[in-house]
């Protein structure tokens, strides 16, 4: 059947298994290298690292196979709490804290030896 070939293509699937929080995370680092998580939900877990595969269709098959597997013993697929969410950053605050800081610091200064900052 073609259940599970649906993660053929993916570089990363993420597992949980709802009736007795168990976590299983399947990621491919490279060409012919997959990393093998899993574990209890909010605990690290044990980590496998698995680099003797010939081809990176052998790789693609053996994580297909493994997600199959799991999908079977009744791990559904969810969101990956360890995955970064994709938010962005505003660089300016962090700049502006820099120059903020600095200009207090002038200002200190200048009150000290009896000078006004310049406006």
């Amino acid at each position: 059947s073609n259940i599970g070939w649906t993660y053929h293509h993916k570089t990363m699937v993420y597992l949980e298994r709802p009736n007795n929080n168990r976590f299983w995370r399947c990621q491919k680092t490279g060409a012919k290298s997959v990393v093998l998580s899993f574990g209890k939900v909010g605990c690290p877990g044990r980590t496998m690292k698995k680099t003797n595969f010939k081809s990176k269709k052998e790789a693609a098959k053996y994580v297909s196979y493994r997600t199959r597997v799991r999908e079977r013993a009744g791990y559904l697929e969810t969101a990956d709490p360890k995955a970064r969410k994709q938010t962005r950053r505003r660089k300016s605050s962090a700049k502006m804290n820099r120059t903020n800081k600095k200009a207090k610091t002038n200002s200190i200064a200048l009150h000290s030896r009896g000078q006004t900052p310049k406006p």
